[in-house]
Formats: C-alpha cells, sequence, structure tokens
C-alpha cells in the first residue's frame, strides 16, 4: 500500500514538468519567483529551475513524508 500510495502522490507531484513541456516556449527566460512585504519583486529564477527543479523537488519532499 505504501509504495502505491508513494507512486500516485510523486506522480501528482511531478505533473507540473509535462504542463511545463507544453507551454515551455511560452515562458519567459526569467520566472517571478518571490515578492517583498511591498508587493515588489524580488528574486527570479530561470525557466529550466521553474519547470524541473521544483516539482522533482515537490516529489523528493513527499517521499520523505511518507
Amino acid at each position: 500500500m505504501k509504495l502505491k500510495t508513494a507512486l500516485i502522490t510523486c506522480g501528482v507531484c511531478l505533473l507540473p514538468i509535462l504542463f511545463g513541456l507544453i507551454i515551455y516556449d511560452c515562458l519567459p527566460a526569467q520566472m517571478l519567483i518571490h515578492w517583498n512585504i511591498a508587493g515588489e519583486i524580488d528574486n527570479y529564477a530561470s525557466k529550466e529551475i521553474f519547470v524541473f527543479l521544483l516539482p522533482i523537488l515537490m516529489s523528493g519532499i513527499q517521499l520523505l513524508c511518507l
């Protein structure tokens, strides 16, 4: 049962990669990732990090929590 849960939750966490690949060409080179308390942008990340690394990190954290 635990393996089935892990596969399902990791699959859900990795779905944004599929969506990111579909819209990859439409994304700007630098993605906004943080705003300060005044609502001003104060941090950017490349679209590669946004599309690939963040979903992989989410999946890894999910596996650690099981």
